[in-house]
């Protein structure tokens, strides 16, 4: 299963936090001085709030990336209401707590040699990000794997009958896996058991859409124009890929889902990739509040997911995102928004997905709605 799912929280940083815009390639970058950013320079990790202490902090406050539901923190619990860690005891074989002490170490410095050796784009990433392959680092894979079912089981999304003595998604169930997945890994420096996972699966030499895991699955479901549209790109110069196995790890910030998201458009820019994916239908809601309607083409029906490992309720959503369109669809939901919290939230996704990329990959309108919405908030600090 290779589904897109976005757990709901609330998190909030201070108004007084100054970050700096990453500067253009071949322009000036604003004095920090003089700017009063969302934060996405150096953003530092922020704690949760929830029921009345997340109201009242709202008004010292600023939401500072586009979460998927900005109004309803949502506590984190299983279905089997017992912690990721206590779910793997009693399984014959299932690691020890020393021995998951030193997979985390390990984890941890392949991580920091990988990020290293990267060239990163001059963003305010506040997670670490590194891309890797089964073939590259199956060290980091593994990693990988822990945490997407540590992330599902503990949003109620699979129960402890989904996961493996490893601690790892059934393979039956996560079948995104093999020599063609693109693995993403956001850690935080500062505590990496702080943590999120997506994987971008790509087709093999002469494969087609029919060979995506999101098509097997909801291939019953898609609608004749969603075929149609899937059929056309075989006879295009599209980089058809599928985007999957999205999830953090209970205590980490969403703010992590939405860098390893933006990570992966920005990388995508200029490709001609178009990506195919199931989104939990409640999930597409409350992106395409952030992201716009049009970034989240919807190209069938709802799939229930019939697996009593899967929690009662479930249902997929067949998408279809283009990356290169991708800023553009948002800069046009952000002028045609009707009200107020929509313009703002839909500048706040503007913002966070610009950030630190180069002017080249923006059009002419996108490139000077930034710099005037940047502007604006230095004239109103």
């Amino acid at each position: 299963m290779a589904s897109f799912f976005v757990p709901r929280k609330l998190y909030i940083m201070p108004k007084h936090f100054h970050g700096t815009p990453a500067p253009f390639d071949g322009e000036p970058a604003f004095n920090p001085e003089l700017t009063n950013q969302i934060g996405l320079g150096g953003l530092p990790i922020i704690r949760p709030r929830c029921g009345e202490e997340a109201d009242a902090a709202v008004n010292n406050y600023d939401v500072v990336a586009p979460v998927p539901d900005e109004t309803l923190p949502v506590a984190v619990a299983s279905p089997d209401n017992i912690p990721f860690s206590q779910a793997l005891d009693g399984m014959d074989e299932s690691p020890s707590i020393a021995d998951a002490a030193v997979q985390m170490e390990a984890a941890r410095n392949s991580i920091n040699k990988v990020f290293e050796e990267e060239l990163r784009p001059p963003r305010g990433d506040a997670f670490r990000h590194v891309r890797v392959t089964e073939a590259s680092n199956p060290e980091l894979v593994m990693e990988a794997w822990r945490v997407h079912a540590e992330g599902y089981y503990s949003v109620g999304f699979v129960n402890k009958d989904a996961i493996t003595k490893e601690g790892f998604m059934a393979s039956d169930i996560d079948k995104a896996r093999g020599p063609y997945v693109d693995y993403f890994l956001a850690v935080n420096p500062e505590d990496d058991s702080e943590r999120a996972t997506m994987r971008k699966i790509n087709l093999s030499e002469g494969g087609t859409y029919k060979d995506l895991p999101a098509y097997q699955l909801c291939k019953d479901k898609l609608s004749p124009m969603g075929i149609a549209l899937l059929e056309s790109m075989q006879n295009q110069d599209v980089r058809l890929k599928e985007i999957g196995a999205l999830a953090r790890t209970p205590n980490t910030s969403p703010i992590a889902v939405h860098e390893m998201f933006r990570d992966a458009i920005q990388e995508a820019l200029g490709k001609n990739e178009v990506w195919f994916f199931s989104i939990v239908s409640t999930t597409h809601k409350t992106l395409a509040k952030s992201f716009g309607e049009k970034n989240l083409r919807v190209i069938g029906e709802d799939v229930p997911l019939e697996d009593e490992r899967v929690n009662e309720g479930i249902a997929l959503k067949p998408t279809i995102v283009r990356p290169d369109d991708f800023i553009d669809n948002m800069l046009t939901a952000y002028l045609e928004a009707k009200t107020a919290p929509e313009r703002i939230r839909l500048k706040r996704s503007l913002l966070f997905f610009t950030d630190g990329l180069d002017s080249r990959h923006m059009s002419e309108q996108v490139f000077t709605t930034r710099q005037t919405m940047l502007m604006e908030q230095s004239a109103s600090a």
